[in-house]
């Protein structure tokens, strides 16, 4: 029916990781030290860390959490040295110093997190992903009735106060009509179904 928000994700490592930068990082992966973490195998973070995995052309055992407040504690921790997550549960510990954030997914930097390079300005230039949240309906639904729902919310995505509430919460409003995002559904199903193959994920 419609998109409504999207939200770069962070690759970030532990503040006592010793890692300050992607190449450090790739280096790490390449000499087979280190694990990533996610937040539960099959799950948006760890098919965009494969994502990245197979941009850098390396990879590292996967310990998978259930959630991401159990992966935010194992990074602090040092119990993993790296992972990609939302901003949203990210946020506080890196603005406390308990994480540092080393990239964003997007294909540009974001104003939110003024400093922080995207993936793709490092040099992974075939880098950008950019999870969605939106309303899908059923296969049966009239084109008709999708249409005016999808004016409803484009209509309310343009208040200023839903923007501002959107933004503070880490994500941006997102407005595409039926067709376009019945693309952008496309798209990504190839995209993300390549990740899966690549590192033979299931769900928990």
């Amino acid at each position: 029916i419609t998109p409504i928000a999207k939200a770069p994700f962070l690759l970030v490592t532990g503040a006592n990781s010793g890692i300050n930068n992607v190449d450090e990082l790739v280096a790490k992966i390449k000499s087979g030290s280190i694990n990533f973490g996610s937040a539960g195998a099959g799950s948006p973070q760890h098919m965009i860390a494969e994502m990245f995995h197979m941009q850098a052309k390396a990879k590292s055992p996967h310990i998978p959490y259930k959630g991401s407040a159990p992966l935010i504690i194992a990074l602090m921790a040092n119990e993993v040295e790296y992972g990609i997550d939302n901003p949203v549960p990210l946020k506080a510990q890196i603005e406390g110093g308990k994480l540092k954030a080393l990239a964003i997914t997007s294909k540009h930097a974001s104003p939110k997190f003024p400093g922080i390079k995207s993936l793709h300005e490092l040099g992974y230039t075939d880098f950008e992903v950019e999870p969605w949240y939106g309303m899908i309906g059923s296969k049966n639904l009239p084109k008709e009735l999708a249409e005016r729902m999808n004016g409803y919310v484009r209509d309310i995505l343009a208040q200023d106060s839903v923007k501002k509430r959107i933004s503070e919460l880490g994500a941006e409003a997102y407005s595409l009509s039926t067709t376009e995002f019945t693309a952008l559904i496309d798209a990504d199903m190839k995209k993300w179904g390549e990740a899966v193959k690549a590192s033979g994920a299931t769900a928990d």
